[in-house]
């Protein structure tokens, strides 16, 4: 047999496995890229958490300040405006999400919801 019909045979019957294995190493490489975004996610997630926590602790400090004061809810209509504005100003890559995410954040505070803390 001539040597370039053994190497165009040869080719020919390799040709799946290496296609096979390029696609398997391809979805490895993928799925460890997703892995390590998937664990840079679940560590924002916990910071962003500590953070609400964080941040509805001084929000219960401010309402027993206004209470205590006898400062109207309605008065701090004012502020919540601006936390949204604000928060919408912050946010270079969606301003109405951001907007979302904060007036979602803040609706069972408004609302008086018991388990709100």
């Amino acid at each position: 047999m001539k040597p370039m019909l053994v190497i165009a045979i040869m080719t020919i019957a390799w040709s799946p496995f290496v296609i096979g294995q390029m696609a398997n190493q391809k979805a490895n490489s993928t799925q460890k890229a997703l892995a390590e975004y998937r664990k840079d996610i679940d560590t924002l997630d916990r910071q962003i958490v500590s953070l609400l926590n964080k941040r509805a602790a001084i929000a219960l400090e401010i309402g027993q300040i206004r209470q205590r004061d006898g400062t109207p809810p309605s008065s701090a209509q004012g502020r919540a405006e601006e936390v949204v504005r604000n928060a919408m100003d912050s946010s270079k890559e969606s301003p109405r999400l951001a907007r979302k995410d904060f007036i979602t954040a803040e609706a069972p505070r408004r609302r008086g919801d018991s388990n709100y803390e």
